[in-house]
């Protein structure tokens, strides 16, 4: 069978996309990973909780900025092929503050992260300031994530009507109209806690990373892999568990929808997600973790394949939130 380059190009595009909407979960969550590890380091008394923050926010940093330039790109893109571009008395969509409102909190939420990362042996003494960034850029980076898909909803329920009022009013009374069986919901945890799935996985292989640039002790490292697996495990099977509500409830609306592809591999999506939360708690609860690092890359190998599966119906079916 032939292959075009056009249909290649569907693929490539949707990996590419797949992959760094993942790592952009990611960076969503690492502030929440590394201000809670900081509030720990404190009541536990233990400073192995204060490094683990450290790496957990740096790599989170590092993945925002390398991710910049695509989240702007893929905005210039949006922007030039939208339907109204090229409708004068229209006023664009994506120049109105529900569409800008997003994009402004993420370079907020980078930069209060980027305050909070920078300079760590600058802020020791004073940690509590410190970890108040990085739940500042916590909840700037995952509102900005949930206004972003919120206003697809909208764009895709109410096209004309958005793009001739495309005012803040506007768009907060087109949320209030979203029915509480909406698959939108379920999404919604898909994102948040497929985040926390990233900052637990890929942070455990971040850690393993520098171990030869930050000799912190073959102790510090075993906490890391436990720790960096426990948030792994939890948001992996909380994902999981939304990917899986997310497919029931497209297909309570569009029954044939379990036919087609797309729906399977949303459901394989959450297959994995389970399956990789159980392999992070092998690592969570074994005495030596430290024995176990390529489950860790396996889990990481995991956690990319599930982005792709739940790529895939997104493209189909985002828009039956």
């Amino acid at each position: 069978m032939d292959i075009g380059l056009n249909e290649v190009l569907v693929w490539v595009r949707l990996a590419s996309t797949s992959i760094v909407a993942m790592l952009l979960l990611t960076v969503g969550a690492a502030p929440l990973v590394a201000a809670t590890s900081q509030h720990l380091a404190k009541v536990r008394e233990r400073i192995f909780y204060d490094k683990f923050a450290k790496q957990i926010a740096q790599m989170g940093l590092v993945l925002g900025l390398c991710t910049l330039p695509f989240t702007a790109g893929v905005w210039a893109v949006l922007y030039m092929q939208h339907p109204v571009a090229s409708i004068p008395a229209l006023s664009h969509p994506l120049l109105a503050p529900p569409a800008l409102l997003p994009f402004g909190l993420y370079i907020l939420g980078l930069a209060l992260c980027t305050i909070h990362a920078a300079n760590w042996s600058r802020w020791k003494g004073r940690r509590f300031l410190q970890s108040l960034f990085a739940w500042g850029g916590w909840l700037a980076l995952t509102t900005a994530g949930v206004g972003l898909l919120t206003l697809k909803r909208t764009m895709n329920a109410y096209p004309d009507a958005f793009a001739v009022d495309p005012s803040l009013s506007s768009y907060v009374s087109a949320i209030r109209t979203i029915p509480l069986l909406s698959s939108l919901w379920p999404f919604l945890g898909v994102a948040v806690f497929g985040g926390l799935a990233g900052a637990g996985t890929l942070g455990a292989v971040y850690c393993l990373s520098r171990r030869d640039k930050e000799d912190y002790g073959r102790d510090y490292y075993a906490f890391a892999l436990k720790a960096a697996s426990w948030w792994g495990a939890f948001g992996s099977a909380l994902a999981g568990a939304a990917a899986g509500g997310y497919m029931v409830l497209v297909h309570a609306r569009f029954p044939d929808a379990w036919q087609a592809l797309p729906a399977q591999s949303g459901l394989a999506a959450a297959g994995i997600m389970l399956l990789l939360a159980l392999c992070l708690l092998s690592v969570a609860g074994s005495a030596t973790p430290l024995r176990r690092k390529s489950t860790n890359y396996l889990g990481a190998l995991l956690l990319l394949t599930a982005a792709l599966a739940m790529g895939y119906p997104v493209m189909y079916l985002y828009t039956l939130f």
